[in-house]
């Protein structure tokens, strides 16, 4: 520091003022580097965020909301005999599971190899499994077996039911782990990028 200090004295003044104007530069370039490398990473996590984790949320909490309803129909179905009654009930039931459909094609296209891969895994099992029991409920209420619809909406059914609840609410909270990871990341790069420009 010293030499340099001295190597600088020795120079005429106009060529110390551009050394210097020059490493000013040179300082203030590194820090806008800095600053838009850390502005691009929360805008990359802000993304993951907006595009991927909430949105995930938001579409699992509507397929919980719809798989809930369909389970309801079900029920009123299997406690009837009246087949207009039924007509509507499986109307609704197959609009349901379209709409989880579209829902879950959505979802298919961001979903992540790994954990989130075997959760939906699980959601799409025992979403299955329900579908099956529910068929079955469908079939004895039309054959006018209302008893044995019943038991099976209150047995089989209610457990098929509950797997898919739950497999659901598990991949929903998946999501909301990484939505809070990913915007605690963006906090951080943004304190990172804010210290490197204010000092």
């Amino acid at each position: 520091l010293h030499t340099l200090r001295a190597r600088l004295e020795g120079q005429p003044v106009g060529r110390q003022l551009f050394i210097a104007f020059a490493a000013v530069l040179a300082l203030t370039a590194a820090l806008g580097a800095a600053a838009l490398l850390g502005l691009r990473s929360v805008d990359a996590e802000a993304s993951a965020l907006a595009q991927k984790w909430l949105k995930g949320v938001g579409d699992l909490s509507q397929a919980r909301a719809i798989v809930v309803e369909t389970r309801e129909f079900e029920l009123k179905h299997s406690r009837t005999d009246d087949e207009s009654y039924h007509a509507e009930y499986e109307d609704k039931m197959a609009e349901a599971a379209k709409g989880l459909g579209t829902i879950n094609e959505g979802y298919l296209a961001r979903l992540l190899p790994g954990e989130e891969t075997e959760l939906h895994a699980a959601v799409a099992k025992s979403w299955g499994a329900y579908r099956q029991a529910q068929q079955r409920v469908i079939q004895l209420g039309r054959a006018k077996q209302q008893q044995d619809a019943a038991d099976i909406a209150d047995g089989a059914s209610a457990m098929a039911f509950d797997e898919a609840v739950g497999a659901l609410n598990q991949l929903i909270e998946f999501n909301n782990r990484a939505a809070a990871a990913s915007a605690e990341r963006a906090h951080a790069v943004y304190r990172q990028a804010w210290f490197a420009v204010a000092g």
